[in-house]
């Protein structure tokens, strides 16, 4: 009689445990239509400065259909490429229409490439965000527009720490250059005073403490928290810092070693750090072609300027016309990342 109480009392258990798995009252995300961007009445803009603060254009969109009554929140992007690979955000809104300016559309279109008083051709599209896993996008709309010339100033995080006796208002910066709460950054993490300490640090939106968002470790590996306990860093050196707002992540890459890399390079060359002049400099012979600076020789971490305005952009090559003996250095920390050529 005991044992048939026990498989009861067994099964019971077995019972509510199965109910209480099953039991989740969360919604069910399954995609019915994604959002529609309205057709723009005006696609063609010719963007003036006089009208800066002015508004550019309205966009708006059916709401989508995601499987049960969704609130999300409504991301406007650009690219100048229709496959979005590193899109700008222009604005943000949980209504279904959203206002850009003048302004923030000429910074936009400036940043991905757009020469003052030329048309320049960009996408946009809709993101709608519906927890940080579940993001569903519109199809794209062109917009043509014709810059004016501006100064950029990038969003930053500042990095105050122990590495720099946590000098808020001189604190290292790490830039959103697609304006996306996606940032990015060189940083010297060493303590010259105590060299085999973890490095400390926070990032905040303002170099003041009080003043704007405070983030902090969230607990985990490589997560974020609004007014969290100081991340910790081991072992010091200089790192690569990406972070993501948007997911309250990051990651720190330690570098061990910067390299010119191309066909114009007979071999692959080291760069050495120069704390002076917070550069990382090499003398090298180059033939034409072109070259790549590599980091940890990854070409996952791969710079040039295919620009040609002598700051550093991801996967890009630097062109070399002439045959030479070129001194290089590369200013990583600063905003934007800039090199030189010296021929010797």
């Amino acid at each position: 009689m005991n044992k048939i109480i026990k498989y009861f009392s067994l099964l019971i258990i077995l019972s509510l445990g199965t109910i209480s798995c099953n039991d989740d009252k969360s919604p069910v995300y399954e995609l019915k239509s994604a959002p529609v961007i309205t057709p723009l009445e005006n696609p063609i803009l010719v963007l003036n400065e006089a009208s800066a603060d002015f508004i550019a254009e309205t966009f708006s969109w059916s709401k989508g259909d995601y499987g049960f009554s969704a609130a999300p929140l409504y991301v406007l992007q650009a690219d100048n490429d229709p496959s979005f690979p590193d899109p700008i955000n222009l604005a943000e809104s949980t209504q279904n229409y959203v206002s850009v300016t003048v302004d923030k559309l000429n910074t936009a279109a400036t940043i991905l490439g757009a020469q003052p008083g030329i048309p320049f051709e960009t996408y946009i599209r809709l993101q709608a965000r519906l927890t940080n896993n579940d993001v569903v996008y519109s199809s794209s709309t062109d917009l043509q527009v014709s810059t004016y010339p501006t100064v950029i100033i990038y969003p930053k995080l500042y990095v105050p720490g122990s590495y720099q006796g946590w000098d808020i208002a001189n604190a290292p910066t790490l830039v959103s250059y697609r304006m996306n709460n996606k940032y990015e950054g060189f940083l010297n993490l060493i303590d010259a005073n105590n060299p085999n300490a973890p490095i400390t640090f926070k990032l905040t939106s303002q170099p003041a403490w009080g003043q704007g968002n405070e983030y902090g470790s969230g607990g985990g590996p490589g997560t974020l928290a609004l007014k969290g306990g100081d991340i910790s860093i081991s072992p010091q050196g200089y790192y690569l810092m990406n972070v993501d707002l948007n997911t309250l992540t990051y990651t720190a890459t330690q570098i061990t070693e910067i390299t010119v890399y191309g066909p114009s390079a007979e071999e692959e060359t080291a760069f050495i750090y120069n704390p002076a002049t917070q550069s990382w400099e090499t003398t090298i012979s180059l033939t034409q072609g072109n070259i790549s600076f590599r980091i940890n020789r990854n070409s996952n971490f791969n710079y040039g300027d295919n620009n040609n305005d002598g700051f550093l952009e991801k996967n890009s090559v630097v062109n070399i016309e002439e045959n030479g003996i070129y001194k290089i250095n590369l200013f990583l920390e600063e905003v934007p990342c800039r090199y030189e050529f010296i021929k010797q």
